[in-house]
């Protein structure tokens, strides 16, 4: 069984009360990996380390069923105790108060079910050895083609890769305490009820109450993360040969039990493909700021261009801009080269020269998508002297 110690089962998993399934688990799976017993190396911390899971535990187990969910929701803690311990007496109405009192464990619960052992086998697939080796499970990459990893393990020097994590066979249920006396039949009551609700005979009117509630507000939406964006400096150079790039983040998290903040840091990848463009962006789902009472930032890397000396782009096609005097323009022409993005030289030559000539090299452009390459397309800038005195201009004039 799970048992807990926390009111705020959202805080507990840093989520909104109209949290997903979806969210909900991704948010166990990012917490339960930092508070598991064996992560934590220091024995006169292995209790502290314990109660933070088996809390954590509980927060789930509840909050992802969603009947139990709706318990807690309306009644808090004290309704979670009741259909713990008598689901069905709990729809009944209940009757009488809480009897049999909370025993040894104090302000601690059992939310019923599993233990927080099995909840984390369940989700990350269990079967996983102690720290001398066993097998491990590596986190998903984030949306967009990259990776993310951390700088010094998932748990600190235990010999593992990045994300990996391990499972001993540690009781946190008796490290936690048990029930004591627990609920036996619900007859009794435990001095007229809980303070505030009036006995648990009125659970029935106050779930009436909750559900006319519903049919004049609608669930609040979920919280959707913060987006925090950042530009990605890149040449024309790495566009056309593809790249990757280790950026490292340094973001802020909290600790869900004691609230204390820590500033850690992250190392992401980003890899362009051959031919990537300018705007392209590479989002890391939960890499940014992880606070309570909100999901973890998402962090966006946006390709930027940098200036090439002499190309530039437009699409699939590079253009290069040769400029010519205009005695040499209307004259000889040009007999020129020019040097594509690859570093490779190609000749040009033109007998006469206006501001719209253009060349074409085929295939000497920017990789496509699909197949092949853009064009290299070759521009041509007349260049006009500085002065010309009176008669000279009229004698040019004459002559067109």
């Amino acid at each position: 069984m799970v048992v807990s110690n926390s009111s705020d089962f959202y805080g507990l998993l840093g989520v909104s009360r109209g949290a997903s399934a979806d969210e909900l688990r991704a948010a166990y799976k990012k917490r339960a990996l930092k508070v598991h017993p064996d992560r934590c190396s220091d024995p006169s911390k292995k209790k502290e380390y314990s109660e933070k899971f088996a809390a954590l535990s509980a927060a789930y187990e509840v909050l992802s069923d969603p009947e139990k969910r709706k318990v807690y929701d309306a009644y808090g803690e004290e309704g979670v105790r009741a259909h713990a311990a008598n689901p069905e007496g709990f729809k009944g109405g209940m009757g009488g108060g809480m009897g049999g009192g909370m025993g040894g464990g104090g302000a601690t619960f059992s939310t019923g079910g599993r233990s927080p052992e099995d909840i984390f086998a369940e989700l990350f697939g269990g079967g996983f050895g102690g720290f001398g080796g066993g097998s491990g499970s590596s986190g998903g990459k984030p949306q967009g083609a990259g990776k993310r990893r951390r700088t010094n393990g998932m748990f600190g020097g235990a010999g593992a890769g990045p994300n990996v994590f391990f499972m001993t066979d540690d009781d946190g249920d008796a490290q936690m305490g048990g029930m004591g006396g627990g609920f036996p039949g619900m007859g009794s009551a435990m001095g007229g009820g809980f303070p505030g609700m009036g006995g648990f005979a009125n659970m029935q009117q106050q779930q009436q109450q909750h559900r006319q509630q519903q049919h004049h507000h609608d669930p609040p939406p979920a919280v959707q993360p913060t987006v925090v964006k950042r530009k990605l400096p890149v040449t024309l150079e790495e566009l056309f040969t593809g790249f990757t790039k280790k950026l490292k983040i340094t973001k802020k998290r909290q600790d869900p039990m004691t609230g204390r903040i820590d500033t850690i840091s992250d190392v992401v990848e980003v890899t362009g493909r051959p031919g990537s463009k300018a705007g392209t962006s590479y989002t890391f789902h939960g890499a940014g700021d992880e606070l309570l009472g909100q999901p973890p930032q998402n962090i966006c890397f946006e390709l930027e261009e940098k200036p090439h000396p002499h190309l530039r782009r437009n699409g699939d096609d590079l253009e290069v801009t040769v400029h010519v005097p205009l005695k040499q323009a209307l004259g000889e022409g040009v007999r020129t080269t020019v040097t594509g993005i690859d570093g490779k030289s190609h000749a040009v030559s033109c007998d006469y020269v206006t501001p719209t000539t253009t060349r074409v090299i085929a295939n000497q452009g920017m990789p496509r998508k699909t197949s092949g390459r853009g064009n290299l397309v070759v521009r041509f800038a007349v260049d006009f002297p500085a002065q010309l005195d009176r008669s000279t201009r009229q004698a040019m004039a004459n002559m067109l």
